[in-house]
């Protein structure tokens, strides 16, 4: 079993980069091969609307997405993890999304049928409900893939690493390795 992790944080080390990684230190812990991919230190371009993926059912751009396409497509399940922007995702990940419409044909079939998800993320506010609306999105857009959404992890925190201190996040988080595994 493969669980990829994807970081849509331009800090690494930062909140939401650990609780990726304990979501994938959980499913590492149940057996599973793990995979980090930092969105930050990938070139790659914005969604060209070109419908160049309807042709043959691959992205036309020649990036570095084209790397990710195919380890997306291997794994058998998939973290998101983003901290809150303004009530929404990261702008690395809302770029990486949109590049994700290749995994569809045009029925709208996904190439990400039946694979695991999971959610994370971070506000840096004390009121975890500014979550909400990003953990909602990123859920639908797992359902619209045809993906098993396991869970969801969210944190507070505003400085550097503070995450980890929240001893029942992480063990949430950890626990959410675990059942993608299951």
């Amino acid at each position: 079993m493969k669980i990829i992790g994807i970081v849509g944080s331009p800090r690494k080390n930062g909140n939401t980069d650990i609780l990726v990684n304990e979501v994938l230190e959980g499913a590492k812990e149940n057996g599973a091969e793990v995979e980090r991919i930092f969105l930050n230190d990938l070139d790659f371009r914005e969604c060209q609307a070109c419908d160049g993926c309807r042709v043959n059912g691959n992205c036309v751009l020649d990036d570095d997405m084209s790397s990710v396409y195919r380890k997306l497509i291997e794994a058998d399940g998939i973290v998101l993890g983003t901290p809150v922007y303004f009530l929404n995702v990261t702008a690395q990940l809302k770029k990486f999304i949109d590049r994700c419409r290749c995994l569809f044909n045009d029925r709208f079939e996904s190439k990400l049928n039946g694979k695991k998800g999971v959610v994370v993320a971070v506000c840096g506010n004390p009121d975890i409900t500014m979550t909400g609306s990003t953990v909602s999105n990123l859920m639908n857009i797992m359902r619209f893939s045809g993906m098993d959404f396991v869970g969801s992890v969210e944190g507070s925190a505003v400085n550097k690493g503070d995450i980890g201190n929240s001893a029942n996040v992480m063990k949430k988080a950890r626990s959410l390795g675990i059942d993608m595994t299951n």
